[in-house]
């Protein structure tokens, strides 16, 4: 998601009013030379979770299988909130998301860098303990693509949260979107189920 806006930012700069990103940089993130994300065992539990069976399973069931193939309690609460019932079958589930289509896209996706420049307001919010966003490299990164971005104003870190911020810590994160009183954000945020990583903000 995150990605996703940043590159349409680029792409179409005159529709938005402006941007925020949550824990991501437009940077190659299998570069292990700049960054030690552990994208690698990422790939493999998405590929696990896209295989996942849920037939004949309950929630509970479930939950602590998908637990078991994330290995992080964080990100399995994450990953089981887009659990829903399945309307083709009685008592069945499924993802929410096409997790296949994430796996066969996934590792192009944090492959991707960006060309291109983007003039309006930026705001970026990160895990002070997050690997995708060494503070030199995200500062450098940012001022690349976004003229407007200042480090010293527009860069947030969360304290005592990683990559996962907006699920690790939902109020921190929704009191520092709620106080950017400039933007006006239109979706509803709810805080026990925020599982998108950036806002792109049309213009009125």
């Amino acid at each position: 998601g995150g990605k996703a806006s940043i590159k349409f930012s680029l792409k179409y700069p005159d529709v938005l009013k402006a941007l925020i990103v949550v824990d991501i940089l437009p940077e190659n993130y299998l570069d292990q030379n700049r960054f030690n994300t552990g994208h690698q065992e990422t790939i493999q539990m998405v590929k696990d979770l896209a295989k996942y069976n849920f037939e004949g399973k309950n929630r509970k069931q479930i939950q602590a299988e998908i637990f078991e193939i994330c290995k992080s309690r964080d990100i399995g609460e994450l990953v089981f909130t887009h659990v829903i019932k399945d309307p083709e079958y009685a008592d069945g589930y499924k993802f929410r998301i096409s997790i296949k289509s994430l796996a066969e896209n996934y590792e192009k996706l944090i492959r991707e860098t960006f060309e291109g420049q983007y003039y309006g307001k930026v705001y970026v919010v990160a895990g002070e303990q997050s690997p995708f966003m060494p503070s030199q490299i995200a500062k450098q990164s940012f001022q690349k693509h976004f003229p407007a971005f200042d480090p010293n104003k527009d860069l947030v870190y969360v304290e005592k949260a990683g990559h996962w911020l907006h699920f690790q810590k939902p109020k921190e994160f929704v009191d520092i979107i709620s106080n950017l009183s400039l933007i006006h954000i239109s979706e509803p945020t709810r805080l026990l189920s925020i599982s998108y990583a950036v806002f792109c903000l049309k213009k009125k």
